[in-house]
């Protein structure tokens, strides 16, 4: 790797870093984060509870065309 370069393993490891702090501080501000849980979009309290907001639905791939640029 040439000076400068920054690695995917970088990337990687910063993005989560990154994440995981503002996860941290939204919870702080907010009571809660708006994670996928269980196939799930829930509300996961500070106090340990967990509301669900609405089940994920899979996308068929034979009835959305997805086009990629």
């Amino acid at each position: 790797m040439k000076s400068g370069e920054i690695s995917k393993k970088f990337l990687i490891a910063a993005t989560k870093k990154g994440v995981a702090k503002a996860a941290s501080e939204t919870k702080k501000v907010m009571g809660y984060n708006v994670i996928k849980k269980g196939g799930w979009i829930v509300k996961a309290f500070n106090d340990g509870r967990v509301e669900k907001i609405k089940r994920i639905e899979i996308a068929d791939s034979k009835k959305h065309k997805i086009i990629m640029d």
